[in-house]
């Protein structure tokens, strides 16, 4: 898995490449790449366990707090891959550009990148891994500036919605209904019956769930729900093509 990157290094080394370029290197392969498959296979973790608690039977068993976390880390460093990729290219053709302005989609690196080696260029603008590259970069805008990315449900509303005394009913029957006796009459036991009404109502939405563990994102000015979870191994594997690519049209030019 690693023996790409690691022979690419050594081949950089031998070619007499800059301490500056080498470094990054040595930073992208034995780095980011041992982070990436360690947060891989904590997704795929508890991506397992999930299946077991669903086969189970068990209830509320998402591990959501924990998938949560793994997939805001997973989706920055898949996205800073690329944009690593650029600066080490940069730097070991030579290409000029101050770090802080290159980055895998910047039009003067691409320009730049084209006149120096065609070859290279066009694994950046190879149009499967301009796909992926943008849909990483949707999800990890999530990450980076919007929120945090947090799998949830796609729930039907219902054609009818319950009445109170249905909801009610519902409490009832959930045996919830004897904690409003702890309360006294008063703004504080309104506040907790209405909100052991909404969850009774989330209920029976769930009971009409169209889609689990989902996010919506924005892809090409169309939104789209995607399963991030599912993907974890598809990810791990586009983004490895894409920097072995990289390594390979590399070694041609230096």
């Amino acid at each position: 898995m690693f023996a790409p990157g690691l022979r690419f290094l050594k081949f950089c080394q031998d070619k007499g490449a800059s301490n500056d370029s080498v470094e990054i290197g040595r930073s992208l392969i034995y780095n980011r790449l041992d982070h990436l498959c360690f947060t891989r296979d904590r997704l795929l973790f508890y991506e397992m366990q999930q299946a077991a608690a669903k086969r189970a039977k068990w209830k509320r068993q998402k591990f959501s707090a924990e998938v949560a976390y793994h997939l805001n880390f997973y989706y920055i460093l898949l996205y800073g891959a690329f944009d690593h990729a650029a600066v080490l290219v940069n730097g070991l053709l030579n290409l000029g550009i101050d770090v802080r302005r290159v980055s895998a989609r910047n039009p003067e690196f691409l320009k730049l990148l084209n006149a120096r080696a065609p070859g290279v260029y066009a694994v950046f603008q190879n149009p499967t891994h301009m796909a992926f590259i943008n849909r990483v970069a949707a999800v990890r805008h999530v990450a980076a500036h919007r929120g945090i990315i947090t799998p949830g449900k796609v729930l039907q509303k219902p054609d009818i919605e319950p009445t109170i005394e249905e909801l009610d009913e519902d409490i009832r029957q959930a045996g919830l209904d004897w904690i409003l006796g702890r309360f006294p009459s008063g703004p504080a036991r309104d506040q907790f019956r209405e909100m052991l009404r909404s969850n009774a109502r989330m209920a029976r939405y769930e009971q009409e769930s169209l889609m689990e563990d989902v996010i919506l994102v924005e892809l090409n000015g169309k939104w789209s729900f995607i399963h991030p979870l599912i993907d974890t191994w598809w990810n791990f594997k586009c983004c490895k093509a894409f920097l072995d690519d990289v390594f390979s049209e590399c070694s041609k030019v230096l």
